[in-house]
């Protein structure tokens, strides 16, 4: 009939699988194939449904070889594959039809398996080694027995596998050192902002300060991270800041003397327990306490304040948080009870008749802040762990890192690149503006061969509807 027969086809792609590809991957499968038939004393003529197969590889391989998704070097490999697969595909026709076609199956986890590689990962070479071990052994050994894709899928599927617990011992590690860091960071916050509200202002003698915020800092630290906020120890941890900031501040009378010299026993050794269980150092404890109890004798050795008026009546002795209000504050409140302070009062008070609006005061702008594109942050939120990416750098340089942990307490979203070294860490608000700029760009993980035939057969749909 003048077509070349398969099994012609065939032999004549036995000879085409071994020659090598251009630089860039890509062959021409159907010149080539045309000359070898013809060197062969063949007709070189093709059927029409054979020439749909060539065809359709080529444009698949075509979209393969344009993948952004891929590094070149994992593409260079994966296109070595075009003519075996174009062998698999003239001689099976369910090919194309099979999702679990073996050959098909090799290639997607061979895609999978390139994702994250870039050639920026000089020491983590293994998975382009693995990968261009794969095609090489199918060049060698595959002529028309299809078993070879079989075993070659469960061996690949075996190193993936390994890959895959290796990556998430990895990025367990990196979730639980970023959860606790900001499990710390929040308790570290919360210590601090207690203390200052503590403080609020107070000058403390030398070395009290020390004591207050870093060493007895260090045990409200470990409190919080044992037990949390809503635990009596962190209560009593903080009622002993109190004790220790009053103990120290001007201003004490002889009632408030008298309730410190009952006080200071229990505090001591508090504060001395206290340091002990976080194993502070017995030298700088010992220098500490030395300098709180000067500051103590002090206190009892000065000229003692004037007695201060309460402002009511109280019905119980003053417990041992309740510190006593300064002298200048009991007298303004027992004077805003007064006639006479009330009469001054109104005077100061501004006719409402003759009241003028103040002078314009000049307001300063707010620095604006970004806007946010719900879409970009709505993108952000549907991310899970696992995912790739591109990230690219100031210098417009490219690597491959993956999304290794999400951390709820902090909001970071945390990025690693293959070999588990920490990349990046951004906010949901900076992810957002990363992937809106193009910095950050998630990798599709798609099945390759099948979005490739997915975008083809799409392609050829769309061609033909605009011509009709």
């Amino acid at each position: 009939e003048g077509f070349a027969p398969i099994p012609s086809i065939l032999s004549a792609l036995n000879g085409i699988q071994r020659q090598t590809p251009a630089e860039d991957g890509r062959v021409d499968v159907g010149a080539l194939l045309s000359q070898y038939l013809q060197s062969q004393a063949q007709p070189s003529a093709i059927r029409q449904a054979d020439t749909d197969v060539i065809d359709l590889l080529n444009l698949l391989f075509d979209y393969i070889l344009e993948d952004s998704n891929l590094a070149d070097p994992m593409k260079v490999q994966i296109g070595r594959l075009q003519v075996p697969l174009l062998k698999v595909a003239l001689a099976d026709k369910t090919f194309f039809s099979q999702g679990g076609h073996p050959a098909r199956r090799l290639l997607n986890e061979m895609a999978s398996l390139a994702l994250g590689w870039h050639e920026s990962d000089t020491g983590s070479a293994v998975p382009l080694e693995k990968i261009t071990g794969v095609v090489n052994q199918v060049i060698e050994n595959y002529e028309d027995d299809a078993a070879v894709f079989v075993d070659l899928l469960a061996d690949l599927v075996s190193f993936s596998e390994k890959e895959k617990r290796r990556t998430a011992i990895l990025e367990q590690r990196i979730q639980d050192a970023e959860t606790g860091k900001a499990k710390a960071e929040g308790a570290r916050g919360a210590v601090d902002e207690s203390l200052a509200h503590i403080v609020d202002g107070k000058s403390l003698p030398e070395g009290i300060h020390s004591l207050l915020t870093e060493a007895w800092g260090n045990v409200l630290l470990l409190i919080h991270l044992k037990h949390g906020e809503d635990d009596l120890a962190w209560a009593e941890g903080l009622e002993t800041a109190r004790d220790l900031v009053w103990s120290v501040s001007d201003g004490m009378d002889t009632d408030d003397r008298s309730r410190l010299l009952k006080m200071l026993p229990g505090l001591l050794k508090r504060i001395r327990h206290g340091l002990e269980s976080i194993s502070y150092n017995p030298f700088e404890m010992q220098k500490l306490l030395q300098q709180l109890e000067k500051s103590h004798l002090a206190q009892l050795t000065a000229k003692p304040a004037p007695k201060k008026k309460p402002t009511v009546e109280p019905s119980k002795p003053l417990a041992s948080e309740e510190i006593p209000l300064p002298a200048v504050e009991t007298r303004v409140v027992a004077e805003e009870t007064s006639p006479s302070h009330k009469s001054s009062q109104n005077e100061l008070q501004p006719d409402s008749s003759q009241a003028e609006s103040p002078p314009a005061t000049e307001v300063l702008e707010p620095e604006p802040q970004l806007e946010l594109d719900d879409y970009y942050l709505d993108q952000v939120d549907k991310l899970t762990q696992g995912t790739w990416f591109e990230l690219v750098d100031e210098g417009k340089q490219g690597f491959r890192c993956r999304l290794a942990a999400i951390i709820k307490k902090s909001g970071l979203y945390i990025f690693v690149n293959r070999s588990g070294t920490k990349v990046a860490e951004e906010t949901r608000e900076s992810l957002a503006l990363a992937l809106e700029s193009g910095s950050f760009n998630q990798l599709d993980d798609g099945m390759l061969f099948d979005r490739a035939l997915e975008s083809v057969i799409g392609n050829l749909r769309s061609g033909r509807s605009s011509v009709g």
